[in-house]
């Protein structure tokens, strides 16, 4: 079984690139800080980041999309959780990528490969909506990680504009603030091209 861990973090997020190309904060009294990050050849998407979380952002090349990660860290410096964020375009799909049937589409199929490494045997989909599109996203356990591995996944995907945002979330603990927290600053994001300005 394939745990849910930072170090192949990137399979959960590949399946939903590979995929492609074939809900409230509570009271948390935390404080956002709005930040951009570029698309290449395609904008910037815009977040309401919790102000206590860390972030790193990869990009492969200036035509790929980029790897936007964001965590935490304890007093022992553990990873608390992980958060990894790409937008998606349309580029050479031949078809919208941001339609609530092909991204239900998408998020079932990804959903359907990752429940086999998951202690659940139903897929849940949950909708997701955001302040310029829809989405979905499942949560999966693995009762059998160990030390150092996540326990906990919640995937999906969601239309932002005219960009697609892929997410996996990796935790500890099942529904917790990070859980609200990671939904809501999702649900925050705009895309934002230059003729916006």
């Amino acid at each position: 079984m394939i745990k849910f861990n930072k170090n192949n973090s990137g399979i959960f997020l590949l399946l939903l690139l590979l995929s492609v190309c074939n809900i409230v904060y509570g009271n948390t009294g935390a404080e956002t800080i709005q930040r951009l990050y570029p698309i290449p050849e395609h904008g910037e998407l815009r977040l309401d980041v919790p102000a206590e979380w860390e972030v790193t952002y990869f990009s492969p090349s200036e035509t790929k999309p980029p790897v936007i990660t964001f965590y935490t860290k304890d007093d022992k410096r553990n990873e608390v959780f992980q958060l990894n964020l790409s937008p998606l375009w349309d580029d050479g799909f031949k078809r919208n990528i941001t339609a609530p049937e092909q991204i239900r589409k998408l998020v079932t199929e990804v959903g359907q490969t990752v429940i086999k490494m998951s202690d659940e045997t139903e897929l849940i989909l949950h909708s997701l909506e955001g302040k310029d599109g829809e989405g979905y996203f499942f949560n999966l356990t693995d009762s059998s990680a160990g030390p150092g591995e996540y326990s906990y996944l919640t995937q999906g995907a969601l239309s932002v504009g005219e960009i697609l945002v892929v997410f996996s979330l990796f935790t500890h603990e099942p529904d917790t603030v990070i859980h609200k927290k990671a939904l809501k600053m999702i649900q925050t994001a705009v895309h934002k091209f230059q003729r916006d300005v």
